[in-house]
């Protein structure tokens, strides 16, 4: 299946593409965006188990460098159907998603673990995350998909502090009862997917006013910890900006002087904001992350050990099975074979 045409514009600093008239990019009444079709040499059913854990700009779509704040906006309907209602295991790099299911439900599955859904549901997943969806048939709602350089232009001072409880961490709310208002949630979604589809003054500011909206909506319907005083969104802001550096290097084996060294902190500092944010100290946040990286690896790539040991920068693949082991209580062969792949 090849790649509808894609037609590009800007406004005001935001991203978008449309779908063109005549390519049956999308179902009639899909996203504001022409779907890429299915990568050369991808099952007709959709990504399956691959050599590596698969990374989408939208799933089904190859990564590309990047966009400045991009913003996409799509109903599940126009995406879903076409994989079989079936979205398998990927991660989308530098995108977080917001998700409104209004009718129907699934399973979703994050990181190897899985939990069930059901309408009204609304889902919040920051970048780098593996997910994938098992929605059940004629399931509808929305899906927006925001660029991380987007999100942080629009959420900023006091509004990131208050959530970024909510931000940092997948975040899932059912949203039941007049308070939690799922009507004005799904009228968010709406406004910003006909603001993409226009080019009409003011559509910058309504997508950022409305993502706010759900975020909102998403911290309230959550539960308490999306608030946070404005020291705390600060030394929240420094823990993230580590965080994003330990995706960025974690394969590099950098130790944490030089973590430190890069934000410009000491390590006694480091480690403070570490254990305040986290609960672990930096060594540990760095090994978590390198020990989900090779989980990931074991349950969603036909990798060997040893490919996976060299590949997050171990030299000695017999040393990466014994400190796996002492990570996980079992070695990366019978991690792997419990989790049936």
């Amino acid at each position: 299946m090849g790649s509808a045409p894609r037609l590009n514009g800007r406004h005001g600093g935001m991203t978008w593409t449309k779908p063109a008239a005549g390519t049956g990019a999308h179902p009639p009444a899909g996203g504001r965006r022409a779907r890429a079709g299915v990568g050369a040499g991808e099952p007709a059913g959709g990504p399956r188990r691959a050599a590596r854990v698969p990374a989408f700009q939208l799933y089904g779509e190859a990564v590309r460098p990047a966009v400045a704040r991009f913003v996409h906006a799509e109903r599940i309907r126009a995406r879903a159907p076409v994989h079989g209602w079936r979205i398998e295991p990927h991660r989308h790099p530098d995108l977080s998603q917001a998700f409104l299911v209004t009718r129907g439900g699934g399973v979703l599955e994050i990181e190897g673990d899985s939990r069930c859904f059901s309408a009204p549901w609304l889902l919040w997943m920051p970048s780098g995350l593996v997910h994938g969806f098992r929605f059940e048939p004629g399931t509808e709602g929305h899906v927006l998909t925001v660029a991380d350089d987007f999100l942080a232009a629009v959420v900023t001072g006091e509004s990131r502090a208050d959530l970024a409880g909510t931000l940092a961490a997948p975040a899932a709310a059912v949203l039941s009862g007049e308070a939690a208002r799922p009507a004005d949630v799904e009228r968010s979604f709406r406004e910003i997917r006909d603001a993409l589809g226009f080019e009409e003054a003011g559509a910058r500011v309504a997508v950022e006013a409305h993502l706010k909206l759900i975020l909102v909506a998403l911290a309230r319907a959550a539960g308490p910890g999306g608030g946070a005083a404005t020291e705390e969104g600060r030394a929240s802001a420094v823990f993230r900006a580590f965080r994003r550096l330990v995706e960025a290097r974690f394969q590099e084996q950098w130790p944490v002087a030089r973590y430190a060294a890069e934000l410009g902190l000491t390590v006694d500092r480091l480690h403070d904001l570490s254990v305040r944010a986290a609960g672990m100290p930096p060594r540990m946040v760095i090994q978590t992350r390198v020990f989900l990286e090779a989980q990931r690896a074991l349950l969603y790539t036909t990798l060997s050990v040893s490919e996976i040991a060299y590949d997050l920068g171990f030299r000695d693949p017999a040393y990466f099975s014994r400190v796996f082991k002492q990570h996980s209580g079992r070695s990366p062969a019978a991690f792997r074979a419990a989790r049936g792949r």
